[in-house]
């Protein structure tokens, strides 16, 4: 039996249907990056070509029944125990779901509504992609590798989904041979010497954090303020704002955006919004908050989201300052006076950077201005002011009152703080 039509657009219109939260929110990720270019997103099941739906939502006969009547397909995510129905029209996949097998499923349901049902059935344990073809696991892991190590991934309150599992394990499963890291693996990013054959790679992914501004001459005044940028414009400063606010008033806050709310609860130190990841991004990076207002909550208020995501106080602050960063510093920031370490942040816990140890270590063994720590290193300026910017917001950082007289450091002596740092950290 042949589909009765082709399908009126060159990408396989997709609808997620009564999906788990977690669930739908990285499939969503999934079908809005370059992960799989022949296929998108339609919000209208009845447009859908494919609709993705779980085993216990809803697979029933008036269901495929309806399949028939609009020529359309379903991708059924099921767990081992389930028993799958012998039906044209359904597509089968296991959960714990794996990247590649989901991409095959998807691709099979593009040939089956453009040549037929003839087309070949791929089970959930067959693999046909080669190393080098389209549909290479090496190439989805490394480009969901960095968009994770961007946060783009959501997390929610309630417990993480299996294909939020899957994306961590598949490489294991599909017995890819790739190098076996440590469970703290973005920390070593962070201290490791760029590769020649990874320079370029590495190089993209830290300008996602610090942007590509180049370095200027800070020994001339009027170049300092190349490197400033406004606070206040920016999500991060309100949400300092509002920690100092709950501090001082001992009540929760609500920072009021045009965006929507997002609420600070003082006692679990924690942050509450419905923002999905593109959103947030967005809202993280760009110069939209000037009249953002922040409010106390009253203790018999109730707070009414719909799908409430918690982030601590110091990730969603950390990642919200590199992202209005970028590689520039806070307005009238002095460039030339010593910078105060007061405590390293957790940084098991947090998104990193290229350099970012060495930085750190400098500043808690040295008095050394932000200028002589990028000079002196020989690292861009752009990672030193992205990570004074991201520890000042977090108060772990400031700068001195006095001007800064480097005293200089030993290159072997700093190998061996390092040694100490990584054994501490990875302990």
């Amino acid at each position: 039996m042949k589909a009765k039509k082709h399908m009126q657009s060159s990408k396989l219109q997709i609808n997620l249907k009564n999906l788990d939260y977690i669930t739908q929110n990285t499939l969503k990720f999934f079908f809005s990056s370059n992960l799989c270019s022949f296929a998108e997103l339609n919000s209208f099941d009845n447009q859908a070509n494919l609709l993705v739906i779980d085993y216990d939502r809803g697979i029933n006969d008036r269901f495929i029944k309806e399949l028939e009547k609009n020529n359309q397909l379903a991708l059924v995510l099921h767990l081992k125990s389930d028993r799958p129905i012998n039906n044209k029209r359904l597509l089968w996949l296991k959960k714990p779901i794996q990247v590649i097998l989901l991409k095959e499923k998807i691709k099979q349901a593009y040939d089956l509504l453009n040549y037929g049902f003839k087309a070949d059935t791929v089970t959930d344990k067959q693999s046909k992609a080669k190393p080098n073809d389209e549909f290479s696991l090496v190439n989805l892991e490394t480009q969901i590798e960095e968009n994770k190590q961007e946060n783009l991934i959501p997390t929610a309150t309630e417990p993480k989904s299996s294909i939020v599992h899957s994306i961590k394990t598949s490489k294991l499963k599909l017995n890819i041979k790739k190098k076996v890291t440590h469970k703290n693996s973005h920390l070593f990013n962070a201290i490791s010497e760029e590769e020649s054959n990874k320079e370029i790679q590495n190089r993209y992914r830290a300008h996602k954090h610090v942007g590509s501004n180049r370095d200027v001459d800070l020994s001339i005044p009027d170049n300092i303020s190349k490197v400033y940028f406004e606070p206040k414009k920016y999500l991060y400063y309100h949400l300092v704002k509002a920690v100092k606010m709950a501090q001082t008033t001992k009540n929760d806050i609500i920072i009021k955006t045009v965006f929507g709310n997002i609420y600070y609860h003082r006692k679990k130190d924690e942050f509450i919004h419905d923002f999905d990841v593109t959103k947030l991004r967005f809202m993280r990076s760009n110069t939209v908050f000037k009249n953002t207002k922040l409010l106390r909550l009253e203790k018999k208020s109730q707070i009414i989201l719909h799908h409430p995501i918690i982030e601590s106080r110091e990730k969603m602050i950390w990642q919200s300052a590199i992202l209005a960063s970028r590689g520039k510093l806070p307005q009238d920031t002095e460039v030339h006076k010593a910078v105060i370490l007061k405590f390293w942040p957790n940084y098991s816990k947090l998104q990193l950077f290229r350099y970012i140890v060495q930085i750190t270590a400098t500043w808690s063994r040295h008095r050394i201005s932000l200028s002589d720590t990028a000079s002196k290193l020989k690292i861009p300026q752009r990672y030193v002011f992205t990570l004074y910017t991201a520890m000042f917001a977090l108060e772990c950082a400031s700068i001195s009152a006095d001007n800064s007289q480097f005293d200089g450091f030993n290159k072997n002596k700093s190998k061996s703080i390092f040694s100490k740092i990584l054994s501490h950290i990875f302990q």
